[in-house]
């Protein structure tokens, strides 16, 4: 396939359907782990803490592994790194059929399967960036909503295959099912965009100079530490107050369907021009960790449901608007090395969360407290957006003062080259008076609109309506220079 020049339209959409089927195939083996959890507990007999880790692996390498799946993106492009990251999956899987023991498991579950599925996660994420610019957030939206799908489909299809088979041979079917990575890696063709025409450093460690970004980092950890507890722990939680496998399963699968309608809320939602992401964004954080920290409080299952559902919903807007967060903070040239750094504190919040909050149960005996400091942690990880929005907000401030005074410039520039010795009558000098007074009227109305602005800017997306306002009142100016231009060209007196 040659490469294509279809942004906001066209070949785009077959990309973000693309990004989406592969957010349900990594994201549903990824989120579904807690599954597998109560069943390897049941067949190593080892500690909640330690078994934790064959749960919170393969999402914690999928995240870790970011940065070298953005450098290969970057060097051999979106679709062979798809279709090998699809191919080490698959091999992860089957290899895990040979399992005896949790270590070994380890290895190929967790560190195969993970660097696999993450491999395949930056190119599919990446690709929706670099064919959307307009439609971004919706086209996000659209992908990520993969992930709740993901969510419904594989808990009931893994517990599905362990009861008609066995967990053993789950693992091979699942293998066969990533092969179809493969496939939609391939429809992923390259794009021409201007933008990212030039150059790129294969590594770069720039974003790590902006605060806001560093801030960012800061807020995937926590969050994914308190929403790792809740994914990994939420089935063998439910099992542990009374409840039978597959319902407990159906948590899961409830929570990912609520996830869905969630991210294709958000991304509806952020498209409007008067929302602003990041305060939608921190918020959404806030309330679902307070539902984290509910779960345990009730050992009623439909209030338990409820309280899954309500996290659901929330944390959809996690994928949904980190995309447009970060391309806020980076521009779209960072944005690959960028979400690949990003990831390093996902997989570290993710790997942390799950294992502290086993060791809690074997501590305590009971997942309240796990509970309690996940739902803690996503609370303070909303907060800790507040210096992001402020330093955005005053970034499109100062771009529209800037766009301000760049149409001054262009409109007034030619006012000082008029030559007095080129008119011809008293009647040509009183003309140009008279235009450079309506020039001076122009500028006070323009001076008026940029103290407006100043005190009053859009909160996330820059109004460029009112800066094309502002070159339509430029557009006399320029006349009136233009005319003043005629009277100069004439033959002198």
């Amino acid at each position: 396939m040659r490469p294509s020049d279809d942004v906001d339209r066209g070949w785009a959409w077959v990309v973000a359907a693309c990004s989406f089927a592969l957010h349900v195939m990594t994201y549903g083996l990824a989120w579904s782990t807690g599954v597998y959890q109560v069943i390897f507990l049941e067949a190593f007999v080892q500690p909640k803490s330690v078994t934790a880790w064959a749960g919170s692996l393969p999402t914690a390498v999928m995240y870790a592994i970011g940065p070298i799946a953005s450098m290969l993106s970057i060097k051999y492009g979106f679709r062979p790194v798809i279709i090998g990251g699809g191919l080490l999956t698959s091999a992860g899987l089957c290899l895990s059929y040979f399992a005896t023991s949790l270590y070994y498991l380890f290895f190929t579950f967790g560190l195969l399967t993970g660097a696999g599925l993450g491999i395949v996660y930056i190119p599919s994420i990446s690709a929706i960036s670099y064919y959307f610019d307009e439609k971004v957030t919706l086209a996000s939206g659209i992908a990520a909503s993969g992930v709740g799908v993901g969510n419904i489909v594989y808990p009931a299809l893994i517990r599905w295959l362990v009861n008609k088979y066995d967990w053993k041979q789950s693992f091979l079917i699942l293998g066969a099912l990533s092969l179809h990575i493969c496939v939609f890696g391939a429809l992923i063709k390259p794009v021409k965009r201007l933008e990212i025409t030039e150059k790129q450093p294969i590594l770069d460690i720039t974003p790590f100079k902006k605060k806001g970004y560093v801030l960012l980092c800061v807020n995937v950890f926590l969050y994914c530490c308190g929403i790792s507890a809740l994914y990994v722990h939420l089935v063998a939680h439910a099992e542990t107050i009374g409840f039978d496998a597959d319902h407990s399963a159906a948590l899961i699968s409830g929570l990912g369907l609520a996830n869905l309608i969630g991210r294709f809320a958000y991304g509806a939602i952020a498209q409007h021009p008067r929302c602003n992401a990041f305060v939608l964004y921190g918020g959404s954080f806030i309330l679902s960790g307070i539902f984290i920290c509910l779960i345990p409080a009730t050992t009623n299952y439909w209030v338990i449901l409820i309280f899954a559902l309500c996290f659901g919903l929330l944390s959809g807007c996690f994928g949904t608007l980190l995309v447009p967060i970060l391309i806020s903070l980076l521009g779209l040239h960072r944005f690959a090395n960028g979400y690949g750094c990003l990831l390093i504190f996902m997989a570290a919040g993710q790997l942390i969360g799950a294992f502290l909050a086993g060791a809690m149960y074997d501590f305590t005996g009971t997942y309240t407290f796990a509970f309690v400091v996940g739902g803690a942690l996503a609370i303070v990880s909303g907060f800790v957006m507040i210096q992001p929005y402020c330093y955005v907000k005053h970034q499109n401030k100062h771009d529209v003062i800037g766009e301000i005074e760049v149409e001054e410039k262009n409109a007034l520039a030619d006012s000082v080259d008029f030559n007095p010795l080129s008119f011809r009558s008293h009647r040509d000098i009183i003309n140009m008076t008279v235009s450079l007074e309506s020039l001076s009227a122009v500028k006070r109305i323009l001076d008026i609109q940029r103290s407006r602005l100043s005190l009053n800017v859009p909160k996330n997306n820059v109004d460029m309506n009112g800066v094309a306002k502002l070159r339509n009142r430029g557009k006399p100016v320029n006349k009136a220079v233009q005319a003043l231009k005629v009277f100069g060209s004439t033959d002198t007196v």
